[in-house]
């Protein structure tokens, strides 16, 4: 029902799935038999700078490398990182409005060079500070 919606009214939608690159593609299949590529984003739930970042990272660096390695149509899909509520969510963004910054910051560019194409950040801020990092470049 949902999904036919989606398809009319020309919407894409995001496949989420765990940190695991078996099921992200797993997921892509079974919506492949539904919907073209060309309408699904890859959402792997990245985790924030600290909790669980490396995984984060290797998980979407591998994503984009098995779509151009082995041209697999499944990893092949733009990727969001929607990180802001997890960096948000942490004790050190609480804490301090600068910490929080810095972490989302941080976490942003960490996603955005491991292949993100899509970021989700919270704070206004955030975007500036990528976007001058992404100048610096």
């Amino acid at each position: 029902m949902v999904g036919k919606a989606v398809l009319d009214h020309g919407h894409a939608i995001i496949a989420q799935a765990p940190l695991d690159i078996n099921l992200l593609k797993e997921l892509n299949i079974k919506l492949g038999k539904f919907f073209p590529p060309e309408k699904v984003v890859i959402d792997p739930m990245s985790s924030a700078l600290g909790y669980g970042m490396e995984y984060s990272f290797t998980i979407t660096e591998r994503v984009k490398q098995v779509g151009v390695i082995f041209k697999d149509a499944m990893t092949q899909m733009p990727v969001i990182a929607n990180l802001a509520g997890e960096c948000w969510k942490t004790k050190q963004a609480k804490d301090s409005k600068e910490q929080g910054l810095l972490w989302e910051g941080v976490t942003a560019l960490s996603l955005l060079l491991a292949g993100a194409n899509i970021l989700v950040v919270r704070h206004p801020e955030t975007m500036r500070l990528i976007r001058e990092m992404m100048k610096l470049g």
